[in-house]
C-alpha cells in the first residue's frame, strides 16, 4: 500500500510540473528532502514553495478527501491538490487551509475549497 501511495504522490507531482510547465512558469525540486516537492517561479523572481497532495475517488462519488496534516504556512505556500482519475487540480493558499487535516473537493463542487479549482493564476502573480 505504501508504494502504490509513494507512486500516486509521484505521479501527482509530474503532474502538477507539467501543468506548471504549459503555463510558462519554471519549475524546479528542491535539493534537500523536506515539505515542499516542488518550487514554482514567475518571472525569474516569485519562487512559490509548493506542497503536491494526491487522491482517489472513493466509490461512485466525485468527490475527494485528501490527507493535509503537516502542510504549514511556514513550509509551504500553498497545497496543490490532485484529483487522480478526473485530472483535477485545486490551488489552496496554505494559510486557507491552516490546521486542518483532511481536505473535501469535488470537480464542479460548491464548498469552501472547490473555489480554488484550476486556479493557477494565483502563481502567476
Amino acid at each position: 500500500m505504501n508504494n502504490d501511495r509513494q507512486s500516486s504522490g509521484l505521479i501527482a507531482e509530474e503532474r502538477v510540473r507539467l501543468k506548471l510547465l504549459e503555463r510558462g512558469l519554471d519549475v524546479a525540486r528542491p535539493t534537500l528532502y523536506g515539505p515542499i516537492d516542488l518550487l514554482s517561479i514567475y518571472d525569474n523572481s516569485v519562487i512559490y514553495r509548493l506542497q503536491v497532495k494526491s487522491a482517489s475517488q472513493r466509490g461512485d462519488y466525485l468527490r475527494y478527501t485528501f490527507t493535509v496534516k503537516n502542510c504549514y504556512k511556514e513550509t509551504a505556500d500553498y497545497l496543490i491538490l490532485v484529483g487522480l482519475e478526473t485530472d483535477s487540480y485545486w490551488v489552496i493558499p496554505t494559510k486557507k487551509a491552516g490546521t486542518l487535516q483532511t481536505i473535501n473537493c469535488a470537480p464542479g463542487g460548491n464548498n469552501t475549497f472547490d473555489k480554488y479549482y484550476d486556479a493557477w493564476s494565483q502563481l502567476e502573480k
